[in-house]
């Protein structure tokens, strides 16, 4: 599994409108899984060939990421992952892998693919 440039290492199918995302690493991958639970207000009579920009909500340094993607699973799941990333021994990246294995376990990333020559930060 090979993107454009090569990189692509974390292939997933996640959503209600089994989004397809491609990420080098784990945590752009559940980015891309956390944006896609964030909701937008559509225009009621879209125009043609106009152009909309949506805000996506990103986590500032007030913010901590991983806290609001707990968030989002205990809003989506009504619990939490039953590891805290405070009591985690590994790496930030390592810790994103186990969420989006979590996530793939409870169904809501229905295709989870890691590439065999995946290697973790250190």
């Amino acid at each position: 599994m090979v993107g454009i440039l090569g990189m692509t290492q974390i292939k997933m199918t996640h959503g209600k409108a089994r989004l397809l995302t491609c990420a080098q690493k784990p945590s752009i991958a559940l980015l891309h899984w956390f944006w896609s639970r964030c909701k937008y207000k559509l225009p009621e009579n879209p125009e043609m060939f106009k152009v909309y920009v949506f805000p996506r909500k990103f986590p500032t340094k007030g913010q901590p990421f991983l806290d609001i993607v707990i968030a989002a699973c205990e809003r989506e799941f009504n619990k939490t992952p039953p590891l805290i990333w405070k009591d985690y021994a590994g790496t930030y990246e390592d810790y994103c892998m186990w969420l989006l294995k979590w996530l793939h376990e409870h169904g809501d990333i229905v295709t989870l693919e890691i590439d065999d020559n995946y290697i973790p930060d250190v």
